[in-house]
């Protein structure tokens, strides 16, 4: 992708036709509603985009694949990466590591919520100075018979 997502991570609506030009060809549909799926991506892609230290180049990147019956977007970073303990606390609500103001720590868990909300999974794969994946991973309705298939 020539886009850099660290110039969309602050506007919506260029992150979405970003991520709509992303990933494998072919529809996926995922038992979420499209806004909660934004909703989703604008927190991990925030995330990733905070965790680019200072004014050095970084990468964001979005992947989409189908793995049998199941759909996973992969959110990555070369960021700063987490260490263990923050890691295990990450989706933990109200916890930050964000400065006073920044952050409330809601984010993760609240996609949490709305991933395991449509039969979904969220996780997180991060070392201190390793970046961080984000894995999403839903339900492909398209490939369940008599499922609905609305995108």
């Amino acid at each position: 992708m020539q886009t850099t997502l660290r110039a969309l991570w602050r506007q919506p609506a260029a992150l979405r036709q970003a991520i709509a030009r992303v990933g494998e060809p072919g529809p996926h549909h995922v038992p979420l509603r499209p806004e909660a799926l934004e909703h989703v991506l604008e927190t991990l892609v925030t995330n990733a985009g905070d965790a680019l230290a200072g004014e050095r180049a970084g990468w964001i990147g979005i992947r989409t694949e189908r793995r049998g019956e199941r759909v996973r977007i992969v959110v990555s970073d070369d960021g700063v990466g987490m260490a263990p303990e923050i890691l295990r606390r990450a989706f933990d609500p109200f916890f930050t590591t964000k400065p006073v103001g920044r952050g409330t720590g809601l984010g993760l868990p609240v996609a949490r919520g709305l991933v395991e909300s449509a039969g979904g999974t969220l996780w997180l794969e991060s070392a201190p100075g390793s970046g961080t994946r984000a894995v999403i991973e839903l339900p492909d309705a398209a490939s369940r018979a008599g499922a609905p298939t609305a995108p």
